[in-house]
């Protein structure tokens, strides 16, 4: 008697027979970039609709999104808090990483290298999330409280994480109603929130250490000479509510970087200059400016 052997076919799982569904709701989604707590929502609306076992979880989802469908996850290990965001089809790493916070956007050196106002290839990431609080203007500040504020390092924020060969800062900024923010499409296909050229040159000024140093912020005025508008820097400037007379550390930028004398006397003429103040943090040999009643490295060289 001859013994026929028969093959079984293993039995679809739920996931397999609901993959078509699961794709185009993926593909249906306004956004391919999420956070847990996103990624979590779009599965319990979805869910249903897909007809999923009723035992499958949230992670063994994810688990079997990763293996059928390609979902990516990628781990952000902060100090305080373990980031995971997740990715479905092409996006960038700068696209992933505005995912990282609300109304995250880039600043500070981060956003030198996107407005194309440096020449160096950085490998640190900087992107600044407003504080929900108003921003509050301090009263008057004495010459002696800024005198030690800025003989001290300027504070770095801990807030960062190793991600492969990056670092990347999460920076909490004073609230000034995304002035400045905008939207930029890079090569057609790069979406990204970025400050604009003026404001991140403001922002480098208040925060040199996250921009390359004095002579990275030198280098990225005399890069936006062309674009730069100086009526809208001076705008910002004003309705930013600074504690500290950073308009003098900005004309002085301006003036070194060759801008002409029109442009860096609008700072002259619409600011008061009541206090010495200081370029950067910790300066160990400087020299004065008159004009801007402004401390400077000692190296570097003006006229003036």
């Amino acid at each position: 008697m001859q013994l026929i052997k028969v093959i079984t076919m293993p039995r679809k799982t739920k996931f397999s027979i609901a993959k078509p569904k699961i794709v185009k709701s993926f593909q249906l989604a306004e956004k391919s970039i999420y956070g847990l707590k996103e990624l979590q929502l779009f599965f319990d609306r979805y869910r249903y609709s897909w007809d999923l076992a009723q035992s499958m979880n949230f992670e063994q989802f994810i688990a079997e999104a990763k293996r059928e469908i390609g979902l990516e996850e990628q781990i952000f290990n902060f100090p305080r808090q373990k980031k995971r965001l997740f990715s479905w089809g092409p996006n960038s790493f700068r696209e992933l990483l505005l995912a990282l916070g609300p109304q995250a956007y880039f600043s500070h050196y981060s956003a030198l290298q996107i407005h194309n106002l440096t020449e160096q290839l950085a490998t640190s990431h900087y992107l600044s999330i407003e504080r929900k609080q108003p921003t509050i203007k301090a009263e008057d500040i004495h010459q002696t409280a800024i005198d030690l504020a800025f003989k001290k390092a300027q504070r770095i924020s801990t807030n960062f994480c190793q991600y492969k060969t990056e670092q990347v800062f999460l920076l909490k900024s004073a609230n000034q109603g995304q002035l400045g923010v905008e939207q930029l499409l890079l090569n057609d296909q790069e979406q990204l929130r970025v400050s604009n050229l003026e404001r991140t040159l403001i922002d480098c000024s208040i925060r040199p250490a996250y921009s390359g140093g004095v002579l990275e912020i030198i280098k990225a005025f005399e890069l936006a000479k062309e674009q730069l508008s100086i009526n809208r820097l001076t705008s910002y400037l004003k309705r930013m509510k600074l504690n500290y007379p950073y308009h003098q550390a900005i004309g002085f930028y301006l003036e070194i970087s060759g801008y002409p004398q029109k442009d860096y006397e609008k700072i002259l003429q619409r600011f008061n200059i009541e206090k010495r103040f200081y370029l950067h943090y910790q300066m160990k040999e400087t020299s004065f400016s008159e004009k801007w009643q402004l401390f400077y490295p000692k190296h570097l060289i003006i006229n003036g």
